[in-house]
């Protein structure tokens, strides 16, 4: 009777749950993942003058060969209960539609048959839309079913299957997280000026806004810029960090540099386009988030889905990103497709400019543009000012990785590099205000770098297959060489190399062949275990003979300073710490001096290749050298605001691909320090081995021993302790 009364019950849930299961296909007849072709079929291009009367659709599916028939299977994981189909005939002929159940038993809806028919309704210009609704459609099917007859004109354009009932568009905001808004908006509110800035793909720059001013670009920035003035009666400054073929990495690495050191009160990132939706873009994209979301100041920060002409876009894997981090979307992909299903709009609504009314196929008009700003109005017409919100700031564990949120970008300028063979500058082709870069075609050129981390990245440029571009060869240490292919594209790519631990490395570039290879620009990002260390001095690269010290409540550099321990806060920052004192920033005047562990003692580390910059968490300013005085009042980074941190024994970390090996003595034992991989053996007083170990696991070990006097010897190094 228990086990009926369980397999009742099991059957009810999984009904409930089959029930449960809504949603709906999209297809714009470009995703083969969702339909399955028989018969003879061919996709047609767009290029036509018809254009804007079909609906700015970009690809078709029509008849291969006339004289046979085709139909498409779309499969749902429940009742199908809608479908839509938008379709060109200028001579009159008309698709079939049908439904399927699990056992092959189709219902099929032609004219004079009792099943009934699809609504049609006229588009305009030869373009129909039929609409099969749910009271046709008996329980039970499975699959959606459209079938071209021998001899037809019929063009299919759009095809949509809804499922699983009364299909309702899914709130991508719930549980967003508005705080951060909402304090904005109650400053808005007292009329102070705030700085907004935006950051993404060709469409964040502006592509296809007009005017086509490169200099004032009509895009949605400009125009939440003009929303927020009109509104709250203040002055924006508005920074827009849109570059064309670009993607989520190439953001992650230049976000520091090109909109978070202006302190923005408001961030828009925009990928879903110009990234490719894969494990490693989304590796890059939760890192931006972070590293956004983490910035002193802690921005208001939207994520914006963006989509080419005709729907494609990768919202759907970024979305949980965001929704992970309860990060508020500006979803323009979904709501312009609920437009395009109610037949109230057309792509070409949203993509056809002045001087090409058929659209490139990718980037939105300014009407587009104008979307993303009501869409991000509309959000904010939901809100409530609050001066007291409390905001979050905690930065949460990564969905996938932490990896990237501190990566940064070096340049010709800023790297630590070893040219071998011929190389010029680069920026040949196009200035992605990351520096020159480097340029050569002469095979067997090579550049090594020198960089500290768990992560590194050459970013290059993929051209198109008529300019000639050849082939490289990158790698870390050691490690196997992986080729790169500077041909058949035309965007910049990156190729990501993991250390195999956590010190310092050399980051290798080799050509290949005589033909153009440019690297834009290099990166480098990761777990960096050196910043839990313990007895490491910083010194500016002004000066390297003095050090880091704390003096009358100051910080300062002097000959004889005083040894710091780094170590990464929970939330994302770095803090300095030496004898229960930390490195922070007085706000009053700016000094930096010894507290307590608090928001003044964060710092974010900015990786510049021959060193690293520390950005305040609470003021946004850099620390700057000042004679020898620390302070945290500088918005840019020069020299001054460079250093570098060094094993207190005086030898440059970065010089040293093995840290320094420290033995240290406890009441109970001791313990051994960046031995990784060394052979140890610990002897007694009476010359008996009491511990022996032929290759050390850890870089932090700790070894129980009676008290007594022991010899160490690790490798060839021999230290005597007391226990």
């Amino acid at each position: 009777m228990k086990k009926l009364f369980f397999t009742i019950v099991m059957l009810i849930i999984s009904f409930q749950s089959m029930m449960a299961i809504k949603g709906r296909i999209y297809d714009e007849c470009t995703d083969f993942s969702k339909v399955t072709w028989i018969g003879n079929i061919k996709i047609l291009g767009a290029n036509y003058t018809e254009w804007n009367s079909r609906q700015g659709d970009v690809y078709r599916f029509a008849l291969e060969d006339q004289s046979s028939w085709c139909y498409a299977v779309y499969e749902t994981p429940a009742d199908v209960s809608k479908m839509i189909v938008d379709f060109y005939s200028p001579n009159g002929s008309r698709p079939t539609l049908a439904v399927k159940t699990a056992t092959g038993y189709e219902t099929k809806y032609v004219q004079g048959w009792a099943n009934g028919m699809p609504t049609e309704t006229s588009l305009g210009g030869n373009v129909y839309r039929y609409l099969l609704p749910k009271d046709l459609i008996p329980d039970g099917n499975i699959q959606g079913c459209l079938y071209l007859d021998a001899n037809s004109d019929v063009e299919i354009m759009r095809v949509i299957v809804e499922y699983g009932g009364d299909y309702e568009s899914a709130d991508v905001n719930e549980g967003a997280d508005y705080s951060r808004m909402e304090a904005l908006m109650a400053k808005m509110a007292t009329g102070k000026d705030i700085t907004i800035a935006v950051i993404g793909g060709s469409m964040t720059a502006g592509a296809n806004s007009e005017p086509f001013d490169p200099n004032f670009p009509n895009c949605y920035g400009n125009r939440i810029k003009h929303y927020l003035e009109t509104k709250y009666g203040i002055n924006v400054t508005f920074i827009n960090a849109g570059i064309g073929s670009t993607n989520s990495f190439f953001g992650c690495i230049r976000a520091e540099e090109h909109i978070l050191k202006y302190n923005p009160d408001l961030v828009l990132m925009e990928y879903a386009v110009n990234d490719t939706g894969d494990q490693e873009s989304l590796n890059s994209y939760e890192g931006l988030m972070r590293k956004i979301y983490k910035a002193p100041g802690h921005p208001a920060l939207f994520a914006v889905m963006m989509c080419t002409q005709a729907g494609i876009g990768c919202g759907n894997v970024q979305v949980p990103v965001a929704q992970y981090y309860k990060i508020p979307v500006v979803d323009y992909n979904s709501i312009i497709k609920e437009e395009i299903i109610s037949a109230t709009k057309s792509w070409a609504d949203y993509y056809a400019i002045s001087t090409n009314l058929n659209g490139d196929g990718v980037h939105p008009n300014t009407a587009g543009h104008q979307k993303v700003a009501d869409i991000f109005e509309g959000i904010c017409a939901t809100l409530v000012p609050d001066a007291g919100k409390v905001i979050s700031v905690d930065l949460p564990n990564p969905k996938y990785t932490s990896d990237l949120e501190d990566a940064f970008y070096v340049s010709e300028v800023t790297a630590q590099v070893e040219k071998i063979g011929t190389w010029v500058d680069g920026g040949s082709i196009w200035n992605f205000k990351t520096g020159k870069g480097w340029r050569s075609n002469v095979a067997g050129s090579e550049l090594v770098f020198d960089f500290m981390g768990t992560k590194a990245a050459v970013t290059y440029w993929k051209r198109p297959s008529r300019e000639g571009f050849g082939k490289a060869q990158v790698w870390v240490d050691n490690g196997s060489p992986i080729e790169i292919d500077g041909s058949n594209g035309e965007h910049i790519w990156q190729q990501i190399l993991t250390a195999t631990d956590n010190g310092t490395h050399k980051l290798h570039i080799k050509l290949l062949e005589n033909k153009p290879f440019e690297v834009i620009c290099v990166a480098f990002s990761g777990d960096r275990v050196l910043f839990n260390r313990q007895n490491l001095s910083v010194r500016s690269i002004l000066d390297l003979s003095k050090e880091l010290c704390f003096l009358n409540s100051k910080a300062i550099l002097v000959s004889n300073g005083w040894p710091f321990e780094f170590k990464y806060t929970l939330d994302g920052y770095l803090c300095l710490n030496n004898a229960g004192y930390y490195l922070s920033v007085d706000l009053d005047n700016g000094n930096v001096q010894s507290s307590g562990l608090n928001n003044s003692s964060k710092f974010l580390y900015v990786d510049k290749g021959k060193g690293f910059a520390l950005r305040s968490a609470v003021n946004g300013k850099y620390l700057s050298v000042s004679g020898d005085v620390l302070l945290a009042n500088a918005s840019e980074v020069t020299d001054n605001e460079i250093f570098n941190v060094y094993n207190y024994t005086g030898t440059s970390v970065s010089d040293n691909i093995a840290p320094s090996i420290n033995v240290l003595g406890y009441y109970d034992g001791i313990k051994i320090i960046n031995a990784r991989g060394a052979r140890l053996q610990i002897v007694n007083i009476q010359g008996q081995t009491v511990f022996n170990e032929v290759n050390v696991a850890s870089d932090d070990m700790k070894i129980s021993l009676a008290k007594g006097v022991y010899i160490v010897k690790i490798d060839n190094n021999v230290t005597k302790i007391i226990v």
